[in-house]
């Protein structure tokens, strides 16, 4: 917008005006309103009649409304106050002077009376009215020049282009965010896990530390080491045999898993947890709904087809994995149902076949959340570049125009 000034009016008074240009939507309601009073100017005295005299006097009052409201209140276009040029104002301001000047009264209803105020205006054609009106068209003309061109038409229409493009990426890399975040606090739920019982490892090492302080045990007698024998005559290598055996038995002892808080070793889950668990069931669906409806990926959209491998489509796979239920189960051993066997993801089975399955598809999401927010950081940088690169480009072209103009004017002085 060019640079905002005050003007005045006769019958309003002072009023904030632009310099130079205005918006062309503004250009065209002031276009409109002026050629309507033009053409009631215009209308010969001998074609009025009671009948249409109406309609004339209408185009004219009604077109004094439009001016006034123009230049009290501009208009708003995209977000951006616009109001009238200063030439604009200056033409409005002798029209209102003309039609004061006839008496014209606006609010007059009989037909002969309406006719009689439109040709005591026209009577002012002969003393400059006509050059008023002529003056009001042409300000339609200066406000299409090619400097306008470039600050109204060029720059409005690539801001708008590079606003929408930046909307769009903004509400893309919000939901971005909003998605890893509810990932990461899906990955910390998922982490509610134990050992069911560490009694196997706890063994383990009671054996390791009596061999490497030789009071390893043999048949429940004491003082059998590595280098001598006793507890029925065992050699040195049979109380290695011996050792081996009993550690292998301990080790292969399978471990077994329960959910619980691995931060105090403490097993089952507080309601508290259950509830986070139903809460980031709803939420991702919420998520998913808008990352599908801004990328058209939702079931008949345009880009239906396109939604394999989608950050909105690994998070609707970990959503289908994450069942519903938050019913404790009778002991924490025993699988459950919903967040329980969700936590335990099969490896409370040393049979299962799906083991870490919950988890994997977590890390798959995590990881296409991760790279789109790269793409999605990648892109901005991409925009704001557009954005230098156009308004360098606009800038250039004004400051090119306006030298051409200057030397113009320098040769025409001479």
């Amino acid at each position: 917008m060019t640079t905002v000034i005050t003007g005045s009016i006769n019958g309003i008074g002072n009023i904030p005006v632009q310099a130079e240009y205005t918006d062309d939507s503004l250009n065209v309601t002031y276009g409109n309103a002026i050629n309507s009073i033009i053409n009631a100017f215009n209308v010969s005295p001998s074609s009025l009649t009671t009948v249409n005299a109406s309609q004339y006097f209408n185009d004219i009052v009604s077109g004094v409304q439009t001016l006034t409201d123009l230049a009290e209140n501009g208009s708003v276009v995209n977000g951006q106050q616009n109001y009238i040029t200063a030439n604009m104002a200056n033409n409005i301001s002798n029209i209102f002077s003309s039609l004061q000047a006839a008496g014209f009264d606006p609010t007059a209803t009989d037909p002969q009376t309406q006719i009689n105020l439109i040709e005591q205006w026209q009577d002012l054609g002969s003393i400059g009215l006509s050059n008023i009106l002529d003056t009001a068209v042409n300000s339609l003309q200066a406000n299409s020049s090619l400097q306008s061109m470039i600050e109204l038409d060029y720059v409005a229409t690539g801001n708008n282009q590079i606003y929408n493009a930046l909307s769009t990426l903004d509400q893309a890399t919000t939901l971005t965010n909003t998605a890893m975040n509810l990932l990461n606090e899906v990955q910390s739920l998922h982490n509610q896990i134990l050992p069911e019982n560490d009694s196997a490892s706890q063994t383990a090492q009671t054996l390791i530390s009596q061999w490497e302080n030789a009071t390893f045990l043999v048949n429940g007698s004491n003082g059998n080491n590595r280098t001598g024998a006793s507890a029925g005559n065992v050699s040195p290598d049979g109380l290695t045999s011996v050792f081996q055996g009993s550690l292998g038995n301990a080790l292969n002892t399978p471990i077994g898993t329960v959910v619980g808080d691995p931060t105090t070793n403490t097993p089952g889950l507080t309601s508290t947890v259950v509830a986070q668990y139903n809460s980031l069931r709803a939420q991702l669906q919420q998520t998913i709904t808008q990352l599908d409806q801004i990328n058209g990926t939702y079931a008949g959209g345009p880009n239906a087809n396109e939604r394999s491998g989608t950050l909105q489509d690994l998070l609707s796979q970990v959503l289908n994995e994450m069942q519903p239920g938050g019913t404790a189960p009778t002991s924490p051993t025993s699988s459950g149902t919903g967040i329980y066997a969700w936590i335990l993801d099969g490896y409370n089975s040393a049979t299962s076949a799906t083991a870490g399955n919950n988890q994997e598809t977590i890390t798959n999401a995590i990881s296409t959340g991760e790279s789109l927010s790269n793409t999605q950081q990648q892109q901005l940088q991409e925009q704001l570049f557009v954005y230098q690169e156009f308004t360098q480009s606009a800038n250039t072209m004004l400051t090119t125009i306006n030298q051409i103009i200057q030397t113009m004017a320098t040769d025409i002085s001479r």
